[in-house]
């Protein structure tokens, strides 16, 4: 499995989940990440240790499961491909999985298959809608399968598939496997006890406030302005009931912080920024919402909804295979602050509904179990050598 780093993001979460389900499930894996760091790092080596003490797993040159070294030192590494094929030769490696398309995974492994003249049954395991912030990649993931340096495409989600097809790649090269959530951690914990991630940091939640709950990255996608506006409106309603938590990457930023701050709105709002502790999080929510303008699953609803909690989201065809309006909780246009402050204020109201919407929610969320998505990768990989496609005949290998 080539990952880009072992961040605390979704598509790595799920990375880690397909990790442990398929060492479970009895397979070999090598995971080697592009770039050093990262907080999953030491939930990966865990993973590959299957019970055994860290010293053995570092002395021990028969163990099958490993996590390899960093195998780029720079943003464009060429000899990042020769390690890779390295790897491959030395492992016996059958199958790669790369994880996404944002970054230079699915580059250097086709280098690499073609410097190293190998050929492991190639995956490429994409979270990213082709009109997102990954951009215009169908073009040269065809180039890439025309090669034969690319066997599958895996999508995420119905929506993403069909806006991938849409966009000219052939259907005929992509499987569908929805990413998949673990409800043994979303239990309902003791709310007594103080939430603290794995660094220690604490997170205090005033308990005379609903808790409306957010997770996401800072990215343009997930579309902060939206939320912040709902936020505002609410306030002018004269609403003081509820606490917004956002959590996720670059949320505790100075530029966040500012924001907050010349919107007045620091006493309404906690700037997590990154945790690990999310499910205990989310099981003393009482909401969770997502204003984004893209999504090709939404994986934090999902968990909202494994939670118990009634979800807000925008009226996305990724996030409609999710939430239906007025069951699991409620869709509302994106961009739209005030359809946003109007479903946040329904829900602030009705602790009936709220419950009746947690409870659909927690009942949609069995259908999406990490051992689904565990059991579509490992018929993939079992599939694999009937799946494999020859290069085009007059293109050069």
């Amino acid at each position: 499995m080539l990952i880009e780093q072992f961040i605390l993001a979704g598509a790595e979460r799920m990375a880690l989940a397909l990790t442990r389900g398929l060492i479970d499930n009895g397979a070999t894996i090598i995971v080697s990440p592009i770039k050093p760091g990262g907080l999953l790092k030491q939930d990966f080596i865990n993973a590959c240790l299957k019970g055994q003490d860290e010293q053995t797993y570092q002395a021990d040159n028969r163990i099958d499961c490993k996590v390899t070294c960093p195998i780029a030192s720079s943003k464009y590494d060429a000899l990042a491909a020769l390690k890779i094929s390295r790897i491959i030769k030395q492992e016996r490696i059958d199958t790669i999985i790369i994880v996404d398309v944002l970054r230079n995974g699915v580059f250097y492994t086709a280098l690499a298959e073609v410097i190293g003249r190998v050929k492991p049954f190639t995956i490429c395991w994409c979270h990213s809608l082709p009109s997102g912030k990954a951009g215009a990649f169908v073009g040269w993931l065809k180039r890439y399968f025309q090669c034969g340096l690319l066997d599958t495409l895996v999508c995420v989600s119905a929506a993403q598939q069909q806006a991938i097809i849409k966009a000219g790649f052939d259907k005929s090269r992509i499987v569908l496997i929805p990413n998949g959530v673990d409800l043994s951690q979303f239990a309902r914990r003791e709310t007594h006890l103080p939430l603290m991630d794995r660094r220690r940091d604490y997170l205090a939640l005033p308990a005379d406030k609903k808790i409306i709950v957010q997770v996401a990255n800072m990215v343009p996608d997930k579309d902060f302005e939206t939320l912040l506006k709902a936020i505002r409106l609410l306030i002018r309603d004269n609403r003081s009931d509820f606490h917004l938590v956002l959590i996720g990457r670059g949320v505790d930023s100075k530029q966040m912080q500012d924001t907050v701050s010349q919107l007045n709105l620091t006493e309404q709002i906690t700037l997590a920024g990154v945790r690990d502790d999310v499910p205990e999080i989310l099981t003393r929510a009482d909401m969770l919402v997502l204003s984004s303008k893209q999504e090709s699953f939404g994986l934090c609803v999902l968990e909202g909804m494994a939670a118990g909690l009634p979800v807000i989201v925008s009226d996305l065809p990724a996030l409609a295979e999710l939430v239906e309006h007025g069951k699991e909780g409620f869709r509302v246009p994106a961009a739209d602050s005030d359809a946003l402050a109007a479903a946040i204020a329904r829900l602030l109201d009705d602790a009936s509904l709220r419950k009746q919407m947690g409870s659909r929610g927690q009942e949609k969320a069995r259908q999406f179990s990490i051992s689904q998505m565990v059991e579509g990768f490992y018929r993939l990989i079992q599939q694999a050598p009937s799946k494999r496609k020859q290069p085009d005949a007059d293109t050069p290998y």
